[in-house]
This record gives structure tokens, C-alpha cells and sequence, in this order.
């Protein structure tokens, strides 16, 4: 079975949960990587990203959030959005959870051993992510799923029509 982690690069990266803005210039470094200055750069202000390896990217919108549900212990948290949770599980997760109450999270990722390179004792870790979606958006995504199903059945019998003759001048 094809592995996708063959495709990342074979030297591990030092991880990071979550990155946010502490009052930088849109166009400076931060204390962080190169990498990070980057993503405080050019990320929006109105949402986050949740980075979890291969799977796909989600950014939620700070106007959608509703509320966050955590213990003081920073074990694990969630946070409701309209018709979306995120629930994370990890440790030492207040900070996290302070960013994003103050809208200034960039993104939060899951620790991934493949890729990242263990975090130090004491400072945040992910290691699981689960996005539990409201009936209307869980419909909405089953709906496009068939649309585009459809669409590629389509494609495939799908011929290309005959050309049209030339106009009369």
C-alpha cells in the first residue's frame, strides 16, 4: 500500500500546535522560523487553519465562533462554531485556547511523529483533531460530494460536440 508520508521530506521539522500573532508588523519576522514569519505574513485575520498532515486544510471563520468548552487543566477543549466543532485533544492547551478567544490564532496543528520532531516537556501539543459537522453542513457536503460524482460520469461519456460551421459573412 502507497504510504503518503513517502512524499514528505525526510528530515523532521521541530513542531509548533499553534502559531499567533503577538502584535508584529504585517511585513516582519517573528521570534519563530522563517516559516512562521511567513505564515503570520500573509495569513487572513478572520480565520485560523487546522493543519492535521495529509488531510485536508479547514479555516474556519472567527465571525462563526460561538464559544469555546475547556477545563483549566488544558487536556482537551472544543470549540463551537455555527454548525461546526472542533473538538482537539492534547495537552497544555490554554495558550492555544487564549489565542483564539482573542481572534489571533493563525492555525493549530496535530503532532504528526512521521513529520515533526517531539515538542519540549510542558509546551502544547495536538494529537488528535475530530471536526463534528451540524446535520445542514454534513447534507450540504454529502450534496456536493454527488454533484461532483456526477459530473465526472458525466465527463466520462462525454463527447466533444461537432464543430459549428462558419458564419456567413
Amino acid at each position: 500500500m502507497f504510504d503518503p508520508f513517502s512524499l514528505l521530506p525526510r528530515k523532521k521539522k521541530p513542531y509548533k500546535a499553534f502559531a499567533a500573532r503577538k502584535g508584529e508588523p504585517p511585513h516582519g519576522k517573528s521570534n519563530g522560523s522563517d516559516d512562521e514569519a511567513e505564515w503570520i505574513r500573509t495569513a487572513p485575520t478572520g480565520s485560523f487553519e487546522i493543519l492535521d498532515s495529509l488531510k485536508s486544510h479547514i479555516a474556519p471563520k472567527y465571525m462563526h465562533f460561538v464559544f469555546p468548552v475547556y477545563n483549566r487543566l488544558g487536556k482537551n477543549a472544543a470549540l463551537v462554531f455555527h454548525n461546526l466543532v472542533v473538538k482537539i485533544y492534547g495537552e497544555h492547551l490554554q495558550e492555544l485556547i487564549l489565542s483564539i478567544r482573542r481572534e489571533t490564532c493563525i492555525y493549530i496543528q496535530v503532532f504528526n511523529e512521521k513529520e515533526h520532531l517531539p515538542p519540549k516537556k510542558g509546551e502544547a501539543i495536538i494529537k488528535r483533531i475530530e471536526i463534528d459537522m451540524g446535520d445542514a453542513l454534513k447534507a450540504y457536503c454529502m450534496d456536493m460530494e454527488a454533484v461532483i460524482k456526477e459530473y465526472f460520469a458525466e465527463m466520462g461519456t462525454w463527447t466533444q460536440p461537432e464543430t459549428l460551421p462558419e458564419p456567413l459573412s
